[in-house]
């Protein structure tokens, strides 16, 4: 059987569909490169201040504070990230296009939306 291009586009999707991957794990990890529609950012560990997670009724948000800026990631499942990110090993994370929602697994980790803001004058005085 001979597999076109188009054939292969195909079966790429269905499987990005099938797991669908918001961030990566590399225990090797210098920064946390931050991924939104719009921005890249790359923020080095040795400013990482605090991680904190927090939930609402269907939804955990998780807020990463480093002493220049502090990342919001709304979603499903973050806590999932906590371990990793323990361990500085998150490498990057970036927001999921909502039309997948609905494809991503219960149980799989799902970004819903970034939200990256300077830190507070108070905070960076501290």
């Amino acid at each position: 059987m001979i597999k076109t291009q188009a054939h292969k586009h195909m079966k790429e999707r269905d499987d990005e569909r099938e797991g669908i991957v918001y961030w990566n794990k590399d225990a090797q990890a210098q920064c946390l490169r931050v991924e939104s529609d719009n921005e890249v950012f790359v923020f080095p560990y040795a400013h990482l201040l605090s991680v904190r997670l927090t939930r609402e009724e269907n939804r955990e948000i998780l807020e990463i504070s480093f002493s220049t800026h502090t990342v919001q990631v709304s979603g499903r499942n973050l806590r999932e990230l906590l371990p990793s990110l323990q361990k500085l090993s998150v490498e990057w994370l970036r927001e999921a296009p909502v039309r997948y929602a609905v494809l991503a697994s219960k149980d799989a980790v799902f970004i819903e939306s970034i939200e990256v803001n300077e830190a507070a004058e108070s905070q960076s005085n501290q």
